[in-house]
């Protein structure tokens, strides 16, 4: 019984220990990320109205050319940024670990129980 003891105890700090401030600090890039996205898309639109009025006073060619170019890699980064993840580690694959090491532990001590009988 104690085996089953120190396996919740183990899962319990696992949990205190690698989880949670895992999680912490994926909310934290959450917002981070968020604030990134937020100036992006301000200084898209910046540009995106700035490059309209200069096509509407028919400025110079190669400033028109360069606006779009830069709107063109803004809306790309944008999208880099919105599909970048933003945990350290694999979530799945580490409770997929823990179960599996429990699942070990568990087996190793009906054996033993077994053998001692």
């Amino acid at each position: 019984m104690s085996l089953f003891l120190n396996l919740a105890i183990a899962m319990v700090l696992t949990i205190l220990i690698f989880i949670v401030p895992h999680y912490m600090f994926h909310r934290l890039l959450e917002r981070a990320k968020e604030e990134m996205l937020s100036k992006v898309l301000s200084i898209r639109r910046k540009l995106s109205s700035d490059s309209i009025e200069d096509l509407g006073r028919g400025t110079d060619y190669q400033r028109n050319v360069g606006d779009m170019l830069e709107l063109i890699y803004l809306t790309q980064y944008e999208g880099d940024l919105r599909s970048r993840g933003t945990w350290l580690v694999d979530l799945e694959v580490v409770v997929e670990l823990l179960v599996v090491g429990s699942i070990h532990v568990i087996f190793m001590e009906i054996l033993t129980m077994l053998t001692r009988h």
